[in-house]
């Protein structure tokens, strides 16, 4: 079935120098490196799923091929569309992050649509969209987020005001406009988002969740430390 999925297309910059560094012997490390990396985002957002995500049934897929990824997860009709999108972009901010901490920028698009997948193949019209504004839009190591998937999220909001404050709270930060007015997702403020959902429903309903990201306030950190010295 070709039902309604949030899809986002990644694409991994500078994989064509890894491929050359492995391979003319400058960097023999580079391919072990990045299955080191690749394996550390994806079993978060395995594990994330499964442990905070299994009561709502919800499951995410991921397929790489070389330098593209593609991450999906079924849009749930039963829960608004803000709580699937919450769920979606969580996963796709720390995988951004725990790549960034291994020096691997990412680009891509995240948007809404049909999509069909199996161990063979990939029909996805949610794919299709994701792919274009990596290609076409993002320019930048920034994930950005469709339009149309924006103009939903909007019109719940509209539908259900009292919702704003809480999103807003939640997301305020996250989602951010850039120069050309695209929306990308920053992948920075994740335990800060937690301690947000701790103030508004209470914090040992949350604490588990506070100790699963324990070490994502520690790796955030440490590569924030890592840019300041950088800089300096």
């Amino acid at each position: 079935e070709n039902k309604k999925h949030l899809v986002a297309f990644l694409d991994i910059l500078g994989f064509k120098k890894l491929i050359d560094e492995h391979f003319s012997g400058k960097k023999t490390q580079s391919l072990a490196l990045l299955k080191i990396a690749m394996k550390e985002a994806e079993q978060y957002a395995i594990t994330y799923s499964k442990k905070h995500l299994k009561q709502y049934k919800i499951k995410f897929s991921f397929k790489q091929f070389s330098d593209c990824v593609c991450i999906s997860m079924p849009f749930k009709p039963d829960y608004t569309p803000l709580e699937n999108f919450g769920a979606f972009i969580n996963v796709i901010r720390q995988y951004q992050l725990i790549l960034l901490d291994h020096h691997i920028l990412i680009r891509g698009g995240v948007s809404i649509g049909g999509h069909f997948e199996n161990s063979n193949i990939i029909f996805s019209e949610g794919l299709v969209k994701s792919y274009k504004l990596e290609s076409q839009n993002a320019i930048y190591p920034r994930i950005i987020i469709d339009k149309d998937l924006l103009d939903l999220i909007k019109n719940s909001l509209i539908e259900k005001p009292e919702e704003y404050k809480i999103f807003n709270q939640f997301y305020g930060k996250v989602l951010l406009k850039d120069w050309d007015d695209e929306v990308f997702i920053s992948p920075f403020g994740m335990m800060s988002y937690l301690k947000d959902i701790a103030d508004e429903f209470g914090e040992s309903e949350f604490k588990k969740i506070f100790d699963d990201f324990s070490s994502t306030n520690k790796l955030e950190n440490e590569f924030l430390k890592d840019i300041t010295n950088n800089i300096d």
